[in-house]
């Protein structure tokens, strides 16, 4: 061999050793997000699955091989949640903690969805999020951070809704086909909830409720977004959870808040 066919192979050596060090590094990032999220699982009363147990399976414990290696889509989570904004896209679920917490089905997942951009390729994105299953027939409402397009928006009179607490509205975005169902929603003492719990996108449609913040969380942040999604779903008033159904809601609740609408 010559040396130039030796400085080849060595080339294709140090290449070959890369990926193979960047996928085991990438298996022990794996694991070790696993075991804490399972932790967090536990702390909640959650349980906890490294994948998504929804998901078609070939062995009774994870995806089948083929199917991984061809991308093929599978029912799953995000199929589950599909109604849901910030599940858009191609999305494959891992992580899952599902269980019951203070009475409520809730399921938190990480989520890598494979968009495409503006200019027709794809790139893959990851977050985390958590679902909280309250049941009835709540139409859309999403509250989000508000940004600069908003102020636009607003400026040639398009912006959403508005509310009488200015430091609500400048802070806030809040869409919903229902306005005066909104209105009830965002009530004073949400205004301060919100305020207070910054950051979040929160998102009611049909039976379920979503908070997530277009990213990976830290393991214990999880915990964070559970409680705080909670606490949001607690403040929305019984009256609203009558008029869209949600009668384990109204029972919850008692007799406590407005009793009409």
């Amino acid at each position: 061999m010559t040396g130039r066919d030796w400085y080849e192979l060595g080339v294709l050596a140090v290449v070959l050793a890369f990926f193979a060090g960047w996928r085991l590094w990438c298996r022990h990032f794996d694991g070790l997000r696993a075991r804490s999220m399972g932790l967090v699982a536990r702390e909640l009363g959650l349980g906890f699955t490294a994948y998504d147990p929804l998901a078609l399976m070939d062995d009774g414990r994870r995806p089948g091989l083929l199917a991984r290696l061809r991308g093929a889509e599978s029912p799953g989570i995000p199929a589950r949640f599909s109604h849901l904004r910030a599940l858009v896209g191609r999305c494959r679920a891992s992580n899952v903690m599902h269980g019951n917490y203070r009475g409520r089905p809730v399921t938190a997942f990480d989520c890598d969805r494979r968009d495409v951009g503006d200019s027709g390729g794809e790139r893959t994105r990851f977050a985390s999020l958590a679902v909280i299953t309250c049941g009835g027939s709540f139409p859309q409402l999403v509250i989000r951070p508000r940004n600069n397009l908003d102020a636009v928006a607003a400026a040639v009179g398009l912006g959403n809704l508005s509310f009488e607490s200015g430091r609500f509205a400048e802070r806030f975005s809040v869409t919903c086909s229902d306005r005066r169902l909104a209105s009830a929603v965002i009530s004073v003492p949400m205004m301060e909830f919100l305020l207070t719990h910054q950051g979040w996108y929160i998102e009611i449609n049909g039976g379920d409720a979503c908070i997530w913040n277009e990213r990976w969380w830290d393991p214990g942040e999880f915990s964070v977004a559970v409680r705080a999604l909670s606490s949001f779903l607690d403040l929305v008033p019984r009256f609203v959870w009558k008029d869209v159904g949600a009668e384990e809601e109204v029972a919850r609740q008692g007799t406590a808040g407005p009793a009409c609408s």
